[in-house]
Formats: C-alpha cells, sequence, structure tokens
C-alpha cells in the first residue's frame, strides 16, 4: 500500500510514494515498501546531504529552503521558492570576525570580514 509523505509547509501537496518504486519528486529519492535495493539510496541520500548536493550546477528537483553547495563559486546557496522569488538559487551571506584580515585565499564576492579591533565591515568585491 502507497504511502504519503508531507511536506513541512502543509500548504504544499504531498508526495505519494508507490510501493516497490523510488520516487524522485525531490533530490532525495523516497523509497515506497518493498523496494529490494533500498541501501544505495539510503546511503546516497545521506552523502548528498552530508555535502549540500555539492557540485557547480544546482539540484534539478529543489525544495524550499534547500540548501547546494555551488562548488564553482564557493559559496553556499538556498532555494528560494517564496511567491515573488520562484525558483531562484540566493547566496547564503558569510562573515569572518577577528581582528586580522583574511588571507584572501578563497575568498568570493560578497564574502565579508569584520574586523573585531576597529568595528569596521570590508566586503570582497572582484577579488
Amino acid at each position: 500500500m502507497a504511502y504519503t509523505v508531507d511536506y513541512t509547509d502543509g500548504t504544499k501537496t504531498a508526495i505519494l510514494v508507490n510501493d516497490g518504486t523510488v520516487d524522485t519528486t525531490t533530490d532525495l529519492k523516497l523509497i515506497g515498501k518493498n523496494y529490494s535495493r533500498y541501501g544505495e539510496v539510503v546511503a546516497e541520500d545521506f552523502l548528498h546531504l552530508l555535502e549540500n548536493f555539492a557540485a557547480g550546477t544546482a539540484p534539478s528537483r529543489p525544495s524550499e529552503g534547500q540548501l547546494w553547495y555551488d562548488s564553482t563559486n564557493n559559496c553556499m546557496k538556498y532555494f528560494d521558492d517564496t511567491q515573488g522569488n520562484s525558483g531562484n538559487w540566493k547566496g547564503v551571506g558569510s562573515m569572518t570576525v577577528q581582528s586580522a584580515a583574511p588571507n584572501g585565499v578563497g575568498e568570493t564576492d560578497g564574502h565579508m570580514w569584520l574586523d573585531s579591533d576597529n568595528g569596521q565591515l570590508y566586503m570582497y568585491y572582484n577579488v
């Protein structure tokens, strides 16, 4: 007998997972009852969560609030599917707070550094 997987947001349509199948509605696969090779599917889902879907391209079936590590631009992004922003990946701000400037390695446009000794905020642009 199929089962229903509800979103946290009760206004979204639940996902129906049929017996013996793997549902691919989202970027994580949902396993139906009695699916025989579930181990690999579960392990891959956990790995994708652990690495925040790290890749140079965005996940193809995102859910609102999903995190993605954009390995091309070296930054964390989240999926904003709210009304007026349908389907946009937005960067998660990052800030270093310390007395000395970071060495700049790995910094990308938009990263910030707060000079904790002088209360001055700096932002990387065209690094």
